[in-house]
């Protein structure tokens, strides 16, 4: 009788020794910034990287976002999920608000990459209340699996070995007028916006 053959690292008995696909696909709701409001923070981030002598690329400013609600790894994209997600963002019912960062610090994160980010006091006020309203409609759309994270309001500026502490910045702070689903493929640095609604019009 032959030996039977190692499996495949990534591969399961229960499968035949098929390698089954690995979670390597992102979905998530976020707020982004304006084209200018991104410009503003692109440079920022590059002279946060000159002063610190950090080594770490900023994120390129089209990517700039605040996550209010992540909904899981997946091994492609989940049609059922995205359906779900999507009636949940159509029963959203809010007004455009200000968002306002003022500080700038790092993240625990994986050794020689931890995240610098912006954050933010008094000015995120209405963010919290709208993220809030969204974890309540995706609850009613069966997704409360998803909302067990606490939400600590940020924006990612680049990834560093380096640490910052917490320290005041020049406020950076934009309209928000919509949220988007996106779907977000790390180790190929894409992302595509699944879908988008407005929120209504300040008087």
């Amino acid at each position: 009788m032959k030996a039977a053959k190692p499996l495949l690292s990534g591969t399961s008995p229960a499968a035949g020794g098929i390698q089954a696909p690995q979670p390597s696909e992102r979905l998530f709701f976020a707020v982004f910034p304006d084209a200018d409001t991104a410009a503003d923070i692109s440079r920022l981030a590059q002279a946060l990287r000159r002063e610190h002598a950090l080594r770490g690329n900023p994120a390129r400013s089209e990517r700039l976002h605040v996550t209010l609600h992540f909904l899981g790894e997946h091994a492609g994209l989940p049609p059922a999920l995205i359906i779900s997600a999507k009636q949940a963002a159509e029963r959203v019912e809010a007004s455009a608000f200000e968002v306002r960062f003022d500080r700038v610090l790092s993240f625990p994160g994986r050794a020689r990459k931890h995240p610098l980010v912006l954050r933010g006091g008094t000015g995120l006020q209405r963010l919290f209340a709208f993220q809030r309203q969204m974890g309540e409609r995706l609850a009613a759309a069966g997704l409360g699996r998803f909302l067990d994270h606490p939400f600590i309001p940020h924006l990612t500026l680049l990834y560093d070995e380096q640490v910052l502490t917490s320290r005041p910045t020049e406020p950076v702070k934009w309209m928000v007028r919509e949220f988007l689903l996106v779907h977000s493929v790390p180790a190929r640095s894409e992302q595509q916006v699944l879908g988008h609604w407005p929120l209504r019009a300040t008087a």
